[in-house]
């Protein structure tokens, strides 16, 4: 672009300003996919505490069951049903975590597809601007060839953009199950599988998102 006045390169300028800007978005979606991922590593690793706690009750529960004591068992059998619950909702967690995940994979791959298409309308604002300023370079160009570069890009990013808008909300769903299955179990008080701590150990806690 030397030797082209600034004044005749504000279509240039503003294709790079939406450029930087999705550029921005994706490298944000990039970083809220890797936290999504987390979230779903630690939630698989609350199921597995939510299954320890219910083995644990059903242990407990056959012991009881040789003492005799109808009042013990019945107390038993009360705390494994809610490890069981606990262990329910642990898993719709698990579903819910996963779904998000593959909603924050689509939003990522939305924003760079729509990043191709800016790259695309970068390069045809560059070629306009030397062609108005008689740069003999660009006489091995046309103007359909950037326009059907720039549509295809365009074609591909709505495509992708309309696959993330479904899997958010498939994410909604799958987050409307977890929080109906968890609803009834914060209420009675009851634990979510306990989330296991640096050393592997369950902790107990109340629900938690």
């Amino acid at each position: 672009m030397n030797g082209v006045p600034p004044e005749k390169q504000e279509a240039v300028r503003q294709a790079e300003k939406e450029r930087q800007q999705l550029s921005a978005k994706k490298d944000r979606a990039h970083g809220a996919l890797q936290e999504t991922k987390r979230e779903l590593d630690l939630a698989h690793r609350e199921v597995e505490a939510a299954e320890l706690r219910k083995d644990a009750q059903e242990k407990l529960l056959e012991a009881e069951k040789l003492t005799g004591q109808p009042a013990s068992v019945q107390q038993v059998e009360a705390q494994l049903r809610a490890a069981d619950r606990a262990l329910e909702v642990a898993q719709a967690r698990v579903r819910w975590r996963q779904v998000k995940v593959d909603a924050a994979v689509a939003l990522r791959e939305c924003h760079d597809k729509e990043l191709q298409h800016a790259d695309a309308e970068l390069d045809y604002a560059r070629y306009r601007v030397l062609k108005e300023s008689g740069d003999t370079r660009v006489h091995a160009y046309t103007d359909e060839e950037f326009v059907s570069k720039s549509s295809d890009a365009k074609s591909e990013a709505d495509d992708a953009c309309r696959e993330s808008a479904a899997r958010t909300k498939d994410e909604r769903e799958a987050l409307a199950q977890w929080e109906e299955l968890r609803g009834p179990l914060q209420a009675r008080g009851g634990l979510v599988s306990p989330p296991v701590g640096a050393s592997g150990t369950p902790q107990l806690r109340g629900p938690a998102r």
